[in-house]
C-alpha cells in the first residue's frame, strides 16, 4: 500500500491560515486587555488585514479575473461568512457579508474589525495600493454587516 502522503512536503503544506474561530474572541479579549477598546480595534483590524495580505499573496489567479472575481474566489478561503458585492465603482467596493463568523464570536456589539481588515488586506494585495476600510451594521439581521472598502 503506497504511502498517503507524496514526497512533495512543500506541496503538502499550505500558506494559508486556518483559525479556529474562538481564536477571533481570544484575540478580542487580550487586545482590550492590552489596549483598551481602541487599542482591540487597531489590532484586530491591523490581524485581519495582515490574514487578508497573505491570503492574496499565496492564490494563484488568471490574468483575465476582475477585482471582484478574485474577491470572491479568495474570500472563499477565508471562511467568516457569505460575501455579496452590491457596488463596485472605481475602486470603491460595497460588500455585504452574511452569517459573519466574527459577529457572533465577539459579540454582536463589537465591531468586526478583523473582517474588515481582512477585505481591506486582500483587495490592496490583488489591486496593489492601499485600501482602508468601514464597517455598517444591518438592524434586522445582526450577524450581517455592510463594509465599504476603498482606495485611501
Amino acid at each position: 500500500m503506497d504511502d498517503f502522503y507524496d514526497d512533495n512536503v512543500e506541496g503538502q503544506v499550505s500558506a494559508l491560515l486556518i483559525m479556529p474561530s474562538a481564536i477571533l474572541e481570544t484575540m478580542r479579549i487580550e487586545f482590550v486587555r492590552l489596549g483598551g477598546p481602541d487599542g482591540a480595534t487597531q489590532s484586530m483590524y491591523k490581524c485581519g488585514r495582515a490574514v487578508g495580505q497573505a491570503i492574496a499573496a499565496n492564490i494563484m489567479l488568471g490574468d483575465d479575473q476582475d477585482l471582484e472575481e478574485m474577491l470572491h474566489l479568495m474570500w472563499a478561503e477565508v471562511g467568516l461568512g457569505h460575501l455579496f458585492v452590491i457596488d463596485n465603482e472605481d475602486g470603491r467596493l460595497v460588500i455585504r457579508v452574511e452569517r459573519l463568523l466574527e459577529a457572533t464570536i465577539v459579540g454582536l456589539e463589537h465591531p468586526c474589525d478583523f473582517t474588515r481588515g481582512c477585505l481591506a488586506g486582500i483587495i490592496e494585495a490583488v489591486a496593489g495600493k492601499p485600501y482602508g476600510g468601514m464597517e455598517n451594521r444591518v438592524e434586522d439581521t445582526p450577524d450581517t454587516r455592510i463594509f465599504i472598502i476603498a482606495p485611501l
